[in-house]
């Protein structure tokens, strides 16, 4: 049994036609190897190594079950088991490396980033300067769930109540300015912030 060239060079041949086709199609990832997406040749790698391992096993197993004159040798069947076995811990290994990274890779949650937003009304806000007056207020918090503060500048602190989550009432007092700045924030997150401004309608 002897490992034909051709076979080597009509795998580099196949690679460099995937990449092309990769190439032409903007699948590529540059910081790859040959360009291909992540994984790629990881995969080859450990396919490969499984099929050797299969026709290796094939052959010796071919070659130890005939019978011979004069006999193989017991060194020579030795040889041959301390063969398969070396391939089979390389091929358990080179697999669970693989597949193990793999599923790593997909169970990683991903890390979501923290923000938040006024997403009602919208900017600039406009409500006229008559105490009683109402404006439901919506935000948007990521991750959901998370705590919430907020302060009211040109108010009174009890004229922003909140409703539901994330959802608030802001009722203009009787000593509210022109313009009233509503600062939201995240409690365990203070530097996520975000502002509504609310001003008289203009004439």
């Amino acid at each position: 049994c002897r490992i034909r060239p051709s076979g080597v060079v009509s795998l580099l041949i196949i690679l460099t036609l995937i990449a092309i086709a990769f190439a032409a199609l903007g699948l590529t990832e540059k910081g790859q190897a040959l360009s291909l997406p992540r994984g790629s040749i990881r995969a080859i790698i450990a396919l490969s190594l499984i099929i050797i391992y299969m026709i290796t096993g094939i052959f010796l197993y071919k070659e130890i079950s005939i019978v011979t004159d004069p006999p193989l040798s017991t060194e020579a069947i030795r040889f041959a088991q301390q063969i398969l076995t070396t391939m089979s811990t390389l091929v358990v290994a080179v697999s669970g490396f693989y597949f193990g990274s793999k599923s790593v890779s997909v169970d990683k949650p991903a890390v979501e980033p923290f923000n938040i937003r006024v997403i009602s009304p919208s900017k600039p806000a406009f409500l006229p300067n008559i105490p009683g007056e109402e404006m439901p207020i919506k935000i948007e918090v990521i991750p959901i769930g998370e705590a919430v503060r907020w302060i009211v500048d040109g108010d009174t602190q009890e004229s922003l109540v909140q409703t539901k989550l994330y959802e608030f009432i802001y009722t203009r007092g009787q000593s509210a300015k022109d313009t009233v700045t509503l600062t939201f924030s995240l409690v365990k997150n203070p530097d996520k912030v975000d502002e509504l401004i609310i001003r008289p309608p203009p004439p």
